[in-house]
């Protein structure tokens, strides 16, 4: 029970700080639908469950190679752009009340946008293997597999009920918001998917250049 209750805490306080995937969820379910912000966002919670089970487990090894670790940044830094170009593009009918608009895509591309954007962060490895070090040094978890697996999955449920609430908070908000107001936020939340993506395009060309 405290493992469970450990893992939820931790998911749902990691997934709070504004980063590129809080961004991605509002942006996609304010341009298409709630679902594929949803679907996003479950991708990235999936991704805290296995990360945070790498963590508890040790098995983080198979995850640290160089070009790995180099490709999922690539992929991360594409996404980041092409979705921060297309949100500064949006038109008024894109937005007009970003509720009522047809599935484009299937749900599974969100997902596995929410995916890869989770994998194109390094600091994340770092951060669940800390974190896993410390609950495990303070005993918050028994080492054993069960605690460890009850952890892991609150972690991701706690993740996801971040998602959940900050997409209902924003969601219910863009139907009494103006089209020109909603294209205004489209194009903010386009500068700051660019924004991150320089950033992850310049710490990819920093490795690279580095002696």
């Amino acid at each position: 029970m405290l493992a469970a209750l450990a893992g939820f805490v931790i998911g749902f306080v990691t997934s709070i700080p504004i980063g590129p995937i809080n961004v991605a969820v509002l942006t996609k379910g304010m341009r298409e639908s709630f679902a594929h912000g949803i679907s996003l966002a479950i991708g990235a919670a999936v991704m805290d469950f296995v990360y945070a089970s790498a963590a508890m487990f040790g098995f983080f090894a198979i995850f640290q190679g160089p070009r790995v670790g180099f490709l999922f940044e690539l992929l991360g830094f594409i996404l980041l752009v092409y979705f921060g170009i297309k949100s500064l593009r949006s038109k008024q009918t894109e937005v007009d009340n970003g509720v009522k608009l047809p599935l484009k895509r299937e749900l599974h591309s969100s997902f596995w946008v929410g995916v890869f954007l989770y994998l194109s962060n390094p600091t994340f490895l770092g951060y669940w293997i800390t974190v896993a070090g410390a609950i495990q040094a303070y005993k918050l978890v028994i080492s054993e597999w069960i605690d460890n697996l009850f952890f892991a999955v609150a972690v991701g449920v706690g993740a996801a009920t971040w998602f959940y609430v900050l997409l209902k908070f924003f969601h219910k908000r863009l139907i009494t918001l103006k089209p020109e107001r909603l294209r205004i936020m489209s194009r903010i939340a386009g500068c700051i998917l660019l924004g991150f993506a320089c950033y992850l395009g310049y710490e990819m060309i920093s490795r690279l250049i580095r002696p």
